[in-house]
């Protein structure tokens, strides 16, 4: 990848412009935010223990997330809705090793 921090720069772009509502969507708040800093980790090459099929499904995920007018409009009230369900579903799959990257995380700082 010749711009490896790309993927996690334009997430960190769309949740400055427009962010997730963690009182309305606690675990999106969560899940994107563990997925942001595992691209960054990954980016700078501080963190490389994450399979290639968990990254390709992340990518995958983040790119709908990134789309503004995907099923429902991010800028609707419930636009955040389908993302949630596309990124909770790739969480999940990938639980094992996103969990082991946030205790890798934690002990960084």
């Amino acid at each position: 990848m010749r711009h490896p921090l790309l993927p996690a720069e334009a997430l960190a772009e769309k949740l400055r412009g427009l962010p997730v509502d963690v009182k309305v969507l606690p675990q999106l708040a969560h899940e994107i935010q563990v997925i942001k800093d595992l691209f960054f980790a990954f980016g700078t090459r501080r963190y490389d223990s994450i399979s290639l099929l968990a990254l390709v499904d992340l990518l995958q995920a983040v790119d709908y997330f990134l789309v503004l007018s995907d099923d429902k409009p991010d800028s609707r009230t419930d636009g955040y809705a389908d993302d949630a369900e596309v990124v909770h579903r790739a969480y999940v799959k990938h639980e094992i090793e996103l969990r082991a990257f946030k205790e890798w995380s934690g002990k960084q700082h």
